[in-house]
């Protein structure tokens, strides 16, 4: 079968690039789309229940194919202005959902002869041991009374932002295989010393782990949630609770945690376990009361311990209405996350200030933009000399890649916190920096968290962009820059 689907994904796609430049004389209703097997109906149908554009563009299309952006073919919900006059290949706009695992799974389905969760069912044992192995099949309270199944994911409390955006593409990555709706967590910002580091390393890692506060805002503060619901479907938490609530209460979007006696649940939950956890040790239990992001009173009605990385397993719960992981650790790879970033964009409030500050500050010069991580790399990379670089090594790099590349303006994005390391960049690179950055841990939590996403887009927007490695805020520049269209010979290391 296997085989089977292989030869039937290359026959999709020739018959796609054959189709390309056809023209029928058929109305649309008698024109079947050749890559759809004849499953039109069943994909067609999948696309109308299930894509926000139905309701007013409807009925919608399933075709395999692009978009305005040039984005690979994919297979996607369109509305038929989005199409040709004879409604088999994309020509404009962007009334459509990119739906492609989930309208691969349907195809399959249909061609195979049977539905989605009988092919799951068969699918090999997971690669991933889960500690409570032997589970109880689930009482009549886990089964969903409505159509939509979610997948609800938390944050390790101590993970900063960037690491948080690589557990969203790993989220957004496994709901779109599972053909689930994506929950939207808050995301949260940490407040830390980070003059913990001027009493040397005696002060330890921990010192730099442990937030003096915390700060919770919805995830539409940062992202774009309508470019998100293009790759999956997905709503911001507060919708969650709200479906769950038995009055009706949402809890706030942004403050500390808070205890309300409304029911907010989760139907199964896998927790991470004692090895990898900061907290307690999981235990297995039913019907228990958890914090999940931020919020206190979660019902569980079933807590598992250990985070499945296998969808085969995932698959066989396609009854339970909502799946939730808490204090994940899992981050999507760079590799596997370069078709996910067109899709994981800030908000315009984001880019519009980015935007802004490059225009007042460069005009119409070209500018080289660098991150320097200093803070806790010091400890934790102390021995790599690939990644960690005091001032005069910096200044040495970037007065070579300035003069390689003809540019004569820099912006500097940096966590480094010591006067005289500082000083001397100042004077030798005299680099451009959001004003207020240095004394960052005296603005409040949301503004620190939208001047950090700033300086990454004015970075993405830099002629050439030198990051750190191992560091995820250059990680997330790289990714933005991709997204952008610049070439990788625009952006490198500090240490090649």
């Amino acid at each position: 079968m296997a085989a089977g689907r292989a030869s039937l994904w290359a026959l999709t796609i020739v018959l796609v690039l054959l189709d390309v430049g056809q023209t029928s004389v058929l109305p649309d209703a008698a024109r079947a789309y050749a890559a759809a097997h004849g499953c039109d109906a069943r994909l067609n149908a999948w696309c109308d229940a299930n894509c926000p554009h139905a309701a007013a563009h409807g009925p919608l299309l399933a075709r395999f194919d692009t978009t305005a952006a040039g984005h690979p073919p994919a297979w996607r919900c369109y509305s038929r202005g989005a199409l040709s006059a004879d409604t088999q290949r994309y020509e404009r706009g962007t009334i459509f959902c990119t739906r492609d695992a989930q309208l691969r799974a349907e195809l399959n389905a249909c061609v195979d002869g049977h539905d989605v969760a009988g092919r799951a069912a068969a699918a090999p044992a997971p690669q991933c041991v889960v500690a409570d192995a032997a589970q109880p099949s689930l009482p009549p309270a886990y089964e969903a009374t409505g159509s939509e199944r979610f997948l609800a994911f938390s944050v390790a409390g101590h993970e900063q932002l960037n690491k948080q955006r690589r557990a969203l593409l790993h989220y957004m990555r496994l709901a779109a295989a599972l053909g689930r709706t994506l929950v939207l967590p808050r995301v949260h910002v940490l407040r830390k010393d980070k003059r913990a580091w001027e009493g040397g390393a005696s002060r330890g890692v921990a010192s730099w782990y442990v937030p003096s506060g915390t700060g919770y805002f919805p995830l539409s503060a940062v992202y774009n949630t309508s470019r998100i619901a293009e790759y999956v479907p997905a709503v911001e938490i507060a919708r969650l609770w709200q479906l769950s609530a038995d009055d009706g209460v949402v809890p706030p979007a942004d403050g500390p945690a808070v205890e309300r006696a409304v029911e907010r649940r989760i139907d199964v939950l896998f927790a991470a376990d004692a090895r990898v956890g900061h907290g307690p040790p999981c235990a297995p239990s039913a019907d228990a009361l958890v914090e999940f992001n931020g919020v206190r009173g979660v019902r569980a009605r079933e807590v598992r311990c250990g985070l499945l990385h296998s969808e085969a397993p995932l698959r066989e719960l396609a009854h339970v209405r909502t799946l939730g992981f808490a204090d994940s650790f899992d981050q999507l790879p760079e590799a596997q996350a370069t078709h996910l970033a067109p899709f994981l964009r800030f908000t315009d409030e984001i880019s519009s200030a980015a935007s802004a500050y490059v225009s007042r500050t460069f005009g119409s010069q070209p500018f080289l933009a660098v991150h320097w991580r200093r803070a806790d790399f010091q400890l934790t990379r102390a021995a790599r000399a690939d990644v960690l670089l005091d001032a005069r090594a910096l200044i040495a790099r970037v007065q070579a890649v300035l003069e390689q590349h003809g540019l004569r303006r820099l912006y500097l994005a940096t966590d480094a916190t010591e006067d005289e390391q500082l000083g001397l960049v100042r004077a030798a690179l005299k680099p451009e920096r959001v004003s207020w950055l240095a004394d960052s841990e005296r603005a409040d939590m949301r503004e620190a968290m939208d001047v950090a996403n700033i300086e990454i887009a004015i970075c993405a927007m830099a002629a050439h962009f030198l990051g750190t490695r191992t560091s995820n805020y250059s990680l997330t520049v790289r990714e933005e820059r991709r997204a952008r269209g610049l070439s990788e010979g625009t952006h490198g290391f500090l240490v090649e």
